[in-house]
């Protein structure tokens, strides 16, 4: 069985949404990335999304980068425009969340979601989230939510170094749904999660999380210790015991988990 390589253009993605929403919503052939074009769009109203099929810059949470193939993926970056100091945590697993509940309903898939920001099925990532804060004049002037999606990748898209964590929806369902009406999903579901607070995103989250119940490494800037993953916190922390007993709060903008022996075991 082959992917479906299916087209992810304005004018299609717009069609599958109303149409004063779908006025802020603007997609590209190519960008370097996605958060970074949305940025430069100073005036641009809360809610305005950026769509690109291919990313030649794209990149993920500490400096790595992100694999952004034309014809394979969706690449969205969304803006918010937060009235009181934003919630990085919050505003992430808020994302994981919407991505996680489009990928259901137009593929009829459960995945799981690695803290904080990605999206697994299986032993593999599918999906990646970055969201970013931009000051102008000394006040946060934005928060813009990047969400990658691998859809009709198969292995051997991926580099070498990366088959055995990269998955797509292809390679680890044989499912390659139309990218448009995944992308078109994505940012109703986003609309929904940011339109206030939703207290069944914890719930849904915490369930979906992988990590609870792991061994996990965790590395804190040049500092790294096992632990083990025991909670989620309000706050989207992460609460873990280390092998010395202690417990301690993982914060998501100060810190990161992987598993004791790779990406996620």
């Amino acid at each position: 069985m082959k992917p479906s390589f299916s087209p992810l253009d304005e004018k299609t993605v717009r069609s599958l949404l109303p149409r004063e929403r779908a006025e802020r919503v603007f997609c590209y052939d190519t960008v370097s990335s996605t958060n970074t074009v949305l940025s430069a769009m100073e005036d641009a109203p809360a809610g305005t999304c950026l769509v690109a099929d291919r990313q030649t810059a794209g990149r993920g949470r500490r400096g790595r980068s992100f694999v952004s193939p034309a014809g394979m993926g969706i690449y969205l970056s969304y803006l918010l425009r937060p009235d009181a100091p934003a919630d990085a945590g919050r505003i992430t697993a808020s994302a994981a969340v919407a991505a996680r509940r489009a990928i259901r309903s137009v593929c009829g898939i459960e995945c799981g979601i690695k803290w904080v920001n990605d999206l697994v099925i299986g032993e593999k990532k599918i999906g990646g989230i970055l969201a970013e804060g931009t000051v102008r004049e000394g006040a946060l002037s934005s928060v813009i939510v990047g969400i990658g999606l691998n859809v009709a990748e198969t292995e051997a898209d991926f580099p070498a170094e990366l088959r055995k964590t990269a998955g797509s929806l292809f390679s680890e369902t044989k499912k390659s749904p139309p990218r448009a009406r995944l992308a078109a999903a994505l940012i109703g579901e986003l609309d929904r999660v940011f339109a206030g607070e939703d207290p069944s995103v914890f719930s849904e989250y915490e369930t979906a999380c992988v990590t609870l119940g792991r061994e996990v490494v965790v590395c804190r800037g040049e500092e790294t210790y096992l632990a083990t993953a025991l909670r989620l916190e309000p706050d989207f922390s992460l609460t873990v015991r280390g092998e010395d007993g202690v417990l301690r709060r993982v914060f998501s903008g100060e810190a990161s988990v992987r598993g004791k022996e790779g990406y996620l075991s």
